[in-house]
């Protein structure tokens, strides 16, 4: 059956396409999906323009010049093999499911937002199913009510895309075969990835994710903004890659046993949060603490500090993470001919110990900073140290 809203015109079945504010599909027909679809309206309040309530799909072109809001029932799906293009955003509002296939890339400027039910993306590989920014959850659903699924096709959504995952939503990445790359990730929802590599903050702005992680894929950090990571890692295996730019860690980064950050030249670590393992490589730095500085504490499980790495320490006083830097390090710490940097702004009294790692694993600290062998002096301000490892 095809309903259209009453201030529309009878479309004539001679006509070349049908321009509407709402249309419903029901009983599975789809007879009138050889006709180009053109949405002009916001069509009904309650379900849109697009009501699905039996399974359908829909061939012909699909032109926005008003945002398309598709309401599939539950346990009904949209399937959409045809390409999207116009002016308007595409929004999904029901609890079913809406699935973008074929081997056509969309190309409508209006943004996507996943408000309930489920957007799957399984265009052919690179041919973009998400052209613009993605917004997934409404802030008002149940846990993971909102959900975008890319299972086994790559490049899905846009290089510029700013992706960002509500509390209600969640974001599936699995078997990909090529790098998925947004440009910013943020929010406070749930990140899913396995068997794939996603990588993000390529444009060089700041983002913050707040939500959890899951999977056994990988993530890269690339760009110069700032990306910080206040919520919880549950993810297996996961290795978190950075290029440039500075990672802030405040919250728990803290997956299974060989989850890695891996920190290459020119990135800064930082934060007071939780982590497993961290490497640092050569032009890498450590600096615990905020965004902007600041005294801070990060707590690892391995720290693997490699040549020309550079463990960037603010010395304002005694108290560990309070106005001193420091490294907490549960299990082995490893020094290769690295870098130690201090930035003292107090003058300590004769005596004080400032523990800048506090290695509380059995083994010692393994390996010395480059040039700092066990007694070296080490100044900064006026104020100088004896440095010690154990």
């Amino acid at each position: 059956m095809l309903f259209r809203s009453v201030d529309q015109q009878q479309i004539e079945p001679a006509q070349a396409r049908l321009e509407l504010d709402h249309l419903v599909l029901a009983h599975g027909l789809d007879e009138f999906d050889h006709e180009p679809l053109v949405i002009n309206g916001n069509g009904d309040p309650a379900t849109g323009n697009v009501f699905i309530n039996n399974s359908s799909g829909w061939r012909q072109p699909i032109t926005l010049n008003a945002p398309l809001r598709a309401f599939a029932a539950a346990g009904e799906t949209w399937t959409v093999n045809s390409p999207i293009s116009g002016v308007g955003a595409f929004i999904t509002t029901g609890p079913g499911t809406v699935l973008f296939d074929w081997n056509t890339a969309n190309s409508y400027s209006g943004g996507t937002w996943v408000k309930d039910g489920e957007l799957r993306l399984s265009r052919a590989a690179t041919n973009v199913s998400v052209p613009g920014d993605l917004t997934i959850g409404d802030g008002i659903g149940a846990s993971g009510s909102a959900r975008v699924v890319l299972d086994a096709t790559s490049q899905q959504i846009a290089d510029v895309s700013d992706v960002v995952i509500n509390s209600d939503g969640r974001l599936i990445i699995t078997n990909q075969p090529y790098v998925e790359i947004i440009r910013t990730l943020s929010g406070g929802g749930e990140l899913v990835v396995s068997n794939s590599t996603l990588r993000f903050n390529d444009s060089g702005n700041n983002a913050t994710f707040s939500g959890s992680i899951r999977g056994n894929g990988d993530l890269i950090k690339a760009g110069a903004g700032t990306f910080t990571f206040d919520g919880d890692n549950f993810a297996s295996g996961l290795t978190l890659s950075l290029f440039g730019g500075a990672t802030v860690i405040d919250g728990s980064w803290n997956g299974a046993p060989g989850s890695l950050i891996d920190a290459y030249g020119g990135t800064a670590l930082r934060g007071n949060g939780i982590a497993q393992d961290v490497n640092l490589r050569s032009g890498a730095v450590l600096a615990p603490g905020g965004a902007g500085g600041g005294s801070g504490r990060l707590t690892v499980n391995k720290l693997m500090l490699q040549p020309s790495a550079n463990l960037f320490m603010e010395i304002n006083g005694v108290n560990p993470g309070v106005n001193h830097d420091q490294v907490v390090a549960r299990s082995e710490v490893w020094v290769t001919n690295a870098t130690l940097t201090l930035a003292v702004n107090f003058i300590p009294t004769e005596g004080q110990v400032i523990t800048l790692v506090d290695n509380r694993s059995a083994s010692p600290v393994r390996g010395v900073f480059n040039n700092r062998p066990k007694g070296s002096v080490i100044s900064d301000s006026g104020t100088s140290f004896l440095l010690n490892y154990a």
